[in-house]
């Protein structure tokens, strides 16, 4: 790597040097202010010349509180094979000339770590001398301020809310990727110039997930120059991942151009080189033209196994490039080597020109060997830009372009396969500007190639490296739309909720909504049972957000134990209407009732988030539904809905309002799963009730009850058992005998008349005829409106009142008034 010297105005005068060296001894305690641990007994102040920090002691320095002075030069790793200073909260040390990795006569290696606390420097070297290596680790709440740094070698890792000052306007040089990178693989490094403090700020920001195990943006080089040297992983890879690129020997070595296809790529990183693949014109020798055509790989025999060559892209995958073709014939982009089957020359991956038809193809062998292929809608044009996206979620796989001039991407096909995609499965390396075919290298590229990444995971096209939706702060809203609401970049956090209406800025934008004004009503997920059969979920969103207006799919089962059972699109309506300018209104309606699904979960995937829904629904309703027989107290209950937090009761005689839960017929909300209805109900009369569960988590929905109907005949002043002879009666359609009612005994000798009574079970499913023929007919007086009715007493259990009439060889009477057949009511 070449040598970066960045000089500045310093942040304070150097001390003047004197003739006393401290060292660290580490035979005290590990603190950096501890006598016992430097030599001489003394804690350097900036009397002394130097402050020399290096391997082979006990223990290295913590700075956890203000260091007052220091030496002119602080060396870490001076002259020594280790050497580490950490700085943990609380620790605070200025400092002049900092040496991180100073080589005189022995190659060094030293480590400056940040968990916190606070550092300047006017000058910090990353390695100095013959093989010095500066390392630097910034987390936590950490803050470095450098008036000036100068690397040889080494690097930068920034983590949490950690941050790196630079004294200068630092934007053009390209450090974020080359020298300074994010220790979780899932966050961005950001840099912003603060031209009032005229300081380059370097920060962390969790990002949208790209899935990056790859990026190689080739911003080494000198315009015009291929690099001098071969298998020595010069074309770095800005992941953090290592899978750095080298060309093979000296006669295929790439050319860097400025030609670039876009200045800066989709998470605002600038743009400023790319690389020219010849088909065989290296000029080696002035007048000699060699015919090695030019490409890049990981070459891991060569160079060290790359984790790319067997990753498992067990999640799906994203590999994109930018390319200029100056020919078209058969020319691989980016590909994969290998030979997975053993009756076709194809390689595990490639991303492809073709000689026969001009156009491009994206080809892959998945986990079961069959070869899938996509071709773009139309032939690729000589010396002009695109933008190349090939995508996999396990699923579906899709190509995509985007020609210089165009818009945006466009989807060029989709090819659905369920197999899997790892490409890991075949352990090789991956080229650039060449492929293989039956085994052997093949297929190299005549042009320009830019901008190439890998991601394990299959990104929406706004994500896309050449997307025009630049967000430069990588907090997964686009600079233009946080200028629009907010006027800058800065102003607007994700995670804030800027209107109070309790969607965040990040959920504003993903929705469709603004973030100045309260319209979370109007962007949030509704869902309902528009029919019985039918469970409408409508979702707001971004019409930008995937490719093909709705990246969705349904799952659903009947019990939670279950495994998800996916559905196929045919079997759900999906309507789209516009929503706004920037967004839309998204239907969908799953007809449960095919299912025969009286309770069912869904999961619904959109723009690669899984939103869980519920729907389930009250059922065993009591007084049971169609009860014309049901006892006048009014009482309703049902079962719980599971995940209800409380129950909406609609009760009428008018069966019509009830099935539209008419607000004008809503009764109640019970907490519980029944309700006294006792005051709103009367004998004889047909009442129609639903029950529509609730719930506070707005992602749990629930299907209304069926629209249940009773009427009420029995009276519920009776005793149980009285309830039950009348009930039976009723339930068998036998005549019965209503009105004013009480209850009396009297024994067989004491007389009676016969009124006729069909035979009917009583609890113990005994025929009442069993016991002899008395008992084929009550008996009792003839004189209206006081006729006396009677029936045998099995048991306690069968007539039991709840006032102790229980005799065995009694008669059990009651009266009642008036005869009447309810039957026929």
């Amino acid at each position: 790597m070449k040598k970066i010297i960045i000089a500045c105005v310093l942040l304070m005068g150097v001390a003047s040097t004197q003739a006393a060296v401290v060292r660290w001894t580490g035979t005290g305690s590990a603190d950096y202010m501890d006598v016992s641990s430097w030599s001489g007994g003394l804690v350097p102040t900036s009397s002394d010349s130097h402050a020399l920090i290096g391997g082979g002691v006990p223990q290295m320095p913590i700075v956890s509180s203000v260091i007052p002075s220091v030496p002119p030069t602080l060396g870490i790793s001076w002259d020594n094979p280790t050497g580490q200073l950490t700085v943990v909260p609380g620790g605070q040390i200025n400092a002049s000339n900092v040496y991180v990795g100073y080589t005189g006569v022995n190659p060094s290696h030293g480590t400056l770590i940040m968990t916190g606390g606070y550092m300047t420097a006017s000058q910090l070297h990353m390695g100095y001398g013959t093989g010095g290596v500066g390392d630097i680790h910034l987390t936590g709440d950490s803050l470095l301020h450098l008036a000036a740094i100068t690397h040889q070698a080494g690097r930068v890792d920034l983590g949490d809310n950690a941050r790196l000052l630079i004294n200068g306007n630092l934007t053009g040089l390209n450090l974020i990727g080359s020298i300074i990178f994010p220790i979780d693989a899932g966050s961005n490094i950001i840099e912003a110039y603060d031209a009032g403090n005229n300081r380059t700020e370097f920060s962390v920001v969790q990002g949208y997930h790209t899935g990056t195990i790859a990026h190689w943006n080739f911003e080494e080089g000198t315009d015009g120059l291929e690099h001098a040297g071969d298998l020595d992983n010069f074309y770095r890879d800005i992941s953090g991942y290592g899978n750095h690129l080298s060309s093979w020997w000296d006669k295929a070595r790439p050319e860097a151009t400025s030609d670039c296809p876009f200045d800066h790529v989709v998470t605002g990183v600038n743009n400023s080189m790319a690389l020219e693949f010849d088909f065989g014109g290296d000029n080696l020798t002035p007048g000699v033209q060699d015919d090695a055509p030019d490409d890049l790989g990981t070459f891991a025999a060569q160079t060290g196994s790359k984790m790319i060559e067997t990753y498992l892209f067990n999640d799906g995958w994203t590999i994109e490039c930018s390319f200029k073709a100056h020919q078209i014939a058969w020319e691989i982009l980016v590909g994969k080597d290998g030979k997975p089957v053993a009756s076709d020359g194809a390689a595990p991956f490639w991303i492809k020109l073709r000689d026969d038809t001009g156009h491009l193809d994206v080809l892959v062998v998945d986990d079961n060997l069959n070869v899938h292929i996509i071709t773009s809608l139309n032939p690729i044009d000589i010396e002009k830009w695109y933008s190349v996206a090939a995508t996999y979620d396990n699923a579906t796989m899709k190509l995509y372009l985007k020609a210089e001039g165009d818009a945006d991407y466009l989807l060029q096909g989709s090819l659905g396969f369920s197999d899997g995609a790892k490409l890991g499965t075949y352990p090789s390396v991956w080229t650039v500007g060449r492929g293989m075919w039956s085994g052997g290298a093949a297929d190299w590229f005549n042009g320009l190639i830019d901008e190439v990444r890998v991601s394990d995971v299959a990104l929406p096209p706004a994500k896309f490296l050449n997307s025009d939706e630049v967000d430069a702060d990588a907090d997964g809203i686009p600079d233009e739309w946080e200028l629009q609401n907010f006027g800058s970049t800065v102003d607007c956090v994700a995670e804030e909720d800027s209107d109070f209406d309790g969607v965040n800025n990040g959920d504003e934008y993903a929705l469709g909504g603004n973030p100045n004004f309260d319209d979370a009503a109007a962007i949030s997920l509704t869902q309902q049972f528009i029919d019985p059969d039918t469970w409408e979920q409508v979702y707001n969103r971004r019409i930008d957000i995937s490719d093909d207006y709705l990246n969705y799919e349904i799952l659903w089962k009947v019990d939670l134990m279950d495994a998800w059972i996916p559905s196929t699109k045919d079997q759900w309506n999906v309507g789209v209407a516009p929503y706004g300018t920037d967004a839309e209104r998204v239907t969908i309606n799953i007809p449960v009732g095919a299912y025969e699904m009286s309770q069912a979960f869904t999961k619904i995937q959109i723009t690669k988030d899984w939103r869980d829904t519920l729907f389930t629904q009250a059922k065993n309703p009591s007084p049971a539904d169609g009860d014309d027989s049901a006892i006048d107290d009014g009482l309703l209950s049902w079962d719980a809905a599971a995940g209800a937090t409380s129950y909406d009761v609609y009760m009428s005689t008018n069966q019509a309002l009830v099935d539209a839960k008419d607000p004008s017929v809503w009764v109640s909300t019970q907490a519980g799963t029944s309700y006294d209805a006792s005051a709103l109900t009367s004998t004889y009369t047909t009442y129609y009730w639903k029950i529509v569960p609730v719930a506070t988590d707005p992602s749990i929905g629930f299907m209304p009850s069926q629209t249940w109907r009773f009427k009420q005949t029995i009276p519920a002043s009776l005793g149980r058992g009285h309830r039950i002879v009348l009930k039976h009666g009723l339930l068998n359609g036998m005549m019965v005998f209503t009105g004013n009612y009480g209850f009396d005994w009297c024994t067989e000798a004491e007389g009676w008349r016969t009124v006729t009574w069909a035979t009917w079970n009583d609890l113990k499913g005994n025929l009442v005829d069993t016991h002899g023929g008395r008992f084929n007919h009550l008996t009792g007086w003839a004189s209206p409106p006081n006729i006396k009715y009677s029936r045998w007493c099995e048991a306690a259990t069968d007539l039991d009142n709840a006032t102790g009439n229980f005799w065995l060889d009694k008669w059990e009477i009651f009266y009642i008034g008036g005869i009447e057949n309810l039957a026929t009511l």
